[in-house]
């Protein structure tokens, strides 16, 4: 399908403005709900969801109907600059032959993830919610060590899973995940109370709550009844996840990411695409009582 200048230009000034306002508005939602601005908040998710429908109409609908005449059972997305943006999982919505989808940012990337030979056992790392706020996120969890049938392993520090992820099979992130829209690098998933954790990305965030709704305050320096991240910067800089076959990020926000001046989008999803072979992300938009 092409993809001409004029309609990329009109996409990328309307999508990744509200993606960018997304992360403003994230930390601004909070607010809001602090406040008890509740119309505001609405507007705004109320546009996004025009947003969104206008791109499932002009050019995800019209995807589909090609693929519909193939009826594939295993999809492929490479995902150009600003296209990694777009909700590419609504193919599959409308593409009921689709058992499989692979979102890549190029090539390359896919032959290397498609053809990397995974073990099909080894450790078992989970990040569990560390604040305690979340009653249900625990549920997944005992779901993932009935199933594995062998012992999970507990991670509460950045320090401890840096040094277990070379050799984890599979990792899952039930918890908090905090988008950074000031600086992407400093994104994260919370995994445990504030430690000694230091580097250029080490972040830290403190939680208050008010009629259910959690606001988060960032630092680059540990106290007391703070917690720690696992960032974006981090990932890049020192996770490796070499052995994984599958990752699991459910947290609130895991999915957002800015463009910056090279084409890429960072974020979460995008920190270890380069050595995992599946990543599954579950980015809720507001926190919930099973994930945040």
């Amino acid at each position: 399908m092409p993809w001409h200048r004029n309609e990329r230009i009109d996409v990328l000034s309307r999508w990744t403005g509200d993606e960018a306002n997304l992360g403003g508005k994230a930390r601004g939602r909070r607010d809001l709900g602090k406040a008890g601005n509740a119309d505001q908040e609405d507007e705004y998710y109320g546009h996004f969801g025009e947003l969104l429908e206008l791109t499932d109409k002009f050019l995800l609908d019209e995807i589909a109907a090609l693929l519909k005449r193939f009826a594939p059972e295993r999809l492929a997305v490479l995902s150009h600059r600003e296209l990694a943006l777009l909700p590419m999982w609504h193919l599959v919505d409308q593409c009921s032959s689709i058992e499989a989808l692979t979102i890549a940012p190029s090539m390359e990337l896919l032959n290397i993830c498609v053809n990397r030979i995974r073990v099909l056992q080894g450790r078992t790392c989970v990040v569990p919610d560390a604040t305690g706020t979340l009653r249900y996120a625990g549920s997944g969890l005992q779901l993932l060590q009935a199933v594995r049938r062998a012992p999970v392993e507990v991670i509460g520090s950045v320090e401890n899973l840096v040094r277990a992820a070379p050799e984890c099979n599979v990792l899952h992130v039930a918890g908090h995940g905090v988008y950074n829209p000031e600086n992407p690098y400093y994104s994260g998933c919370v995994v445990g109370p504030a430690g000694s954790t230091a580097g250029l990305y080490a972040q830290f965030i403190e939680i208050s709550e008010s009629d259910g709704v959690y606001t988060f305050s960032f630092s680059d320096q540990g106290k007391p009844g703070q917690f720690e991240l696992v960032t974006v910067g981090e990932c890049l800089a020192g996770l490796s996840l070499n052995a994984c076959g599958l990752a699991v990020l459910s947290a609130c926000e895991c999915g957002l990411a800015n463009p910056h001046g090279g084409g890429e989008l960072i974020g979460l999803p995008n920190t270890q695409s380069r050595s995992l072979k599946r990543i599954h992300k579950f980015s809720w938009g507001r926190p919930t009582a099973s994930t945040g």
